[in-house]
């Protein structure tokens, strides 16, 4: 003989009620039988889990927006594993189409690339530890201005400020390498 808490009857008597009104709702937005039963399991799972806390007069209504919400964010997280995959299988068919000349000469224009990179990281430092500090968390390690000011205890138009001289001159001791090197890739 079984005996049931009340939790699990009060369980059971909700989900005889709105099981088939869950899963259409799921159906409605995968269209696939599959997931709208994997998402159906899942509100009905959370449902149970936060049960003590819910009112269950609208236990319905909860169900119903939590299938739907379930549905939304499988379909929009499938939507970017497709693209994902495309993106990489684009990539793979265009690594295996560049040529072994072409392969060489990226490299050596990214090799040249990161040394300018590190020339003027180097000279930046010599002129302007300050500046140096600003443009390699910001450009360099690409954290957000607005952490890299708490960073460095200044506030975001200091930094601003550092960031426009350090550019400023960057490019005027080092114009015309970096056009020519961005020319060429």
């Amino acid at each position: 003989m079984e005996y049931k808490t009340s939790k699990e009857g009060k369980f059971d008597s909700i989900y005889l009620a709105y099981k088939d009104d869950v899963y259409r709702i799921s159906y409605k937005y995968t269209k696939n039988e599959d997931l709208a039963h994997e998402i159906t399991q899942k509100a009905f799972f959370q449902f149970y889990t936060h049960m003590d806390k819910a009112n269950i007069k609208s236990a319905r209504g909860y169900l119903m927006r939590t299938a739907r919400n379930l549905a939304f964010n499988l379909t929009r997280d499938t939507k970017y594993e497709q693209i994902e995959a495309e993106m990489c299988a684009l990539e793979e068919d265009s690594a295996s189409t560049i040529s072994v000349e072409d392969a060489y000469i990226m490299d050596e224009q990214r090799k040249r690339q990161d040394e300018l990179k590190k020339s003027i990281l180097e000279r930046l430092r010599e002129e302007n530890e300050l500046w140096y500090e600003a443009i390699n968390l910001v450009c360099c390690l690409e954290k957000p201005q607005e952490l890299v000011a708490e960073e460095l205890g200044v506030s975001k138009d200091v930094l601003y400020s550092r960031l426009y001289r350090a550019r400023k001159w960057i490019h005027k001791n080092f114009g015309e390498e970096f056009d020519e090197l961005v020319r060429r890739s």
